[in-house]
């Protein structure tokens, strides 16, 4: 697709200089998608009447990928593959409906029900572009996944340092307010068990007897086993408000390392 630039057309009118390569793209096309080009080609720079545009600092691929992602007969979609290269250009050049489908794809790639989950990098990466380009439905979402994973492993992400101190306090507070909250259920789920804890250790006197034999570091085997069913079923009911058991273990596993 990056040949349709390499050729005079009878559409272009302007070649942009990228990299030592030659790119023949079209002033109203530019124009008509970014209003930095307009101003460019219309206002009294010297690129209104240049022939030739450099773009110092740009990589030919990136610019390849941001031309085809403007061009009415292209108009790429946004992926994977071309989201790190068209982003940072949508943003410079103000092309906001293409920053919009940034981050729109961005958002779409952290959702709790995908499966496989995103990894701890995609979550980290989505995070640093939308804190980077103020997208805050995709910087929302990421943030809402990134509150159940390891910090330690996340603060070891090699551009978290250039995440805003603002986007780091608010990842810590919505992680704060998920540990507060699950503390708050857990009281309440094992709190109805005490009773029953102390009926069977101090007021079941026929242990003892019946249960003879089962008894280990000053506890009944018996007794405990009873116990153990209504806890677990307790534990996986809360377990399944938070999505996942699984979920749970990792909070309460990273605790330590924040």
């Amino acid at each position: 697709m990056a040949s349709m630039f390499t050729e005079h057309t009878k559409e272009s009118d302007v070649v942009l200089i990228v990299e030592g390569n030659r790119l023949h793209v079209s002033k109203t096309v530019l124009s008509l998608a970014s209003p930095v080009f307009k101003t460019m080609f219309e206002s009294e720079f010297k690129e209104k009447t240049a022939k030739e545009i450099p773009l110092p600092g740009k990589k030919c691929a990136d610019v390849v990928q941001f031309l085809l992602c403007i061009y009415p007969n292209t108009t790429n979609a946004i992926n994977a593959s071309n989201v790190d290269s068209v982003l940072p250009l949508a943003d410079e050049y103000q092309v906001n409906h293409l920053k919009r489908r940034c981050g729109e794809y961005l958002l779409s790639s952290c959702q709790f029900e995908e499966r496989p989950k995103p990894t701890h990098d995609h979550l980290l990466h989505t995070i640093f572009l939308a804190d980077r380009y103020d997208l805050k439905g995709a910087l929302s979402r990421a943030l809402d996944l990134a509150i159940y994973r390891p910090y330690h492993i996340l603060k070891d992400f090699e551009n978290f340092g250039d995440i805003s101190l603002e986007t780091k306090s608010e990842l810590q507070s919505r992680r704060l307010q998920l540990i507060e909250s699950l503390a708050m259920s857990l009281h309440q789920t094992i709190g109805p068990l005490v009773p029953k804890v102390h009926d069977t250790f101090e007021g079941f006197h026929g242990c003892h007897t019946f249960h003879k034999g089962r008894r280990s570091s000053g506890y009944c085997n018996e007794c405990l086993a009873d116990l153990a069913e209504p806890i677990l079923e307790k534990l996986e009911e809360l377990g399944r408000k938070v999505d996942t058991c699984e979920r749970l273990s990792e909070v309460f596993g990273s605790w330590e390392t924040m």
